[in-house]
């Protein structure tokens, strides 16, 4: 979409955009933290019946 004669075009929104690329989304680091957190208390589980 061009602008009309003798008007300059419109420049971006300043700020934060929206779409990160590289950013690392707050769900899927909270599903990674949850999966670990869920496998230490598998694991310490495990090892509490085994050693008793």
């Amino acid at each position: 979409m061009s602008a009309p004669y003798g008007q300059p075009p419109a420049a971006p929104q300043p700020g934060p955009s929206p779409s990160r690329g590289g950013g690392l989304d707050l769900g899927g680091i909270l599903a990674l933290a949850a999966l670990g957190l869920g496998l230490i208390i598998y694991f310490c589980n495990f090892s509490a019946d085994a050693l008793g």
